[in-house]
């Protein structure tokens, strides 16, 4: 994980945020850094935090790993077009993909059922981890006077594309939207049955 020197300053850009790395915060729920960007037109009407977990695209014991993809993501992926475009806060929480230990049997960036299971340490409820940074994000726009709504907007595609389905299946009363890409055909839908 980045030190707290390695952390960049939140400068503001008129009305948005440059993009800026967030410390973990335990005491605030959430044991991993997260990537944070708003747009200047972001502050006009008051929209949900737009959210793409990192794709490292394969595990790795190297945080950098996932940092890395997450700096990505942040500053030319798909959901940083869409951040600009719709005039959205931009949230990426660096959730790792470790490989070490027990870890083999996990794809924590796919939100997987083994991920979930996990009962105590870092990687406990990567989903409630992920409530937390986006509520911690909100306050930081509040500060600089970016109202947003409460529910989230997700996005992702492959691996964070089945993390953002099921999340979104998890958590239901927290999300806005789901564009979810490449998840192989499991998608969930918000339907009681079929037919």
């Amino acid at each position: 994980q980045p030190s707290a020197a390695q952390t960049t300053s939140n400068s503001k850009t008129n009305d948005g945020i440059d993009v800026t790395v967030i410390d973990a915060k335990p005491d605030a729920g959430f044991n991993y850094p997260y990537y944070l960007y708003a747009p200047e037109s972001a502050s006009n009407v008051k929209k949900p935090v737009l959210v793409e977990p990192v794709n490292s695209g394969s595990g790795s014991d190297d945080f950098n790993v996932s940092l890395d993809a997450a700096k990505r993501t942040i500053t030319g992926g798909t959901a940083r077009k869409i951040s600009d475009e719709l005039g959205l806060a931009f949230i990426v929480p660096v959730i790792p993909n470790p490989v070490s230990g027990r870890m083999y049997d996990h794809f924590i960036q796919e939100l997987d059922v083994e991920t979930l299971s996990i009962s105590a340490g870092d990687l406990k409820r990567v989903d409630n981890q992920l409530l937390q940074m986006a509520s911690d994000a909100r306050d930081r726009l509040a500060e600089n006077a970016i109202d947003t709504t409460e529910k989230i907007v997700l996005n992702g595609f492959s691996a964070t594309g089945n993390f953002v389905n099921r999340f979104a299946a998890i958590h239901p009363d927290q999300v806005t939207s789901v564009t979810a890409g490449g998840i192989n055909g499991t998608a969930i839908l918000p339907l009681n049955k079929d037919k």
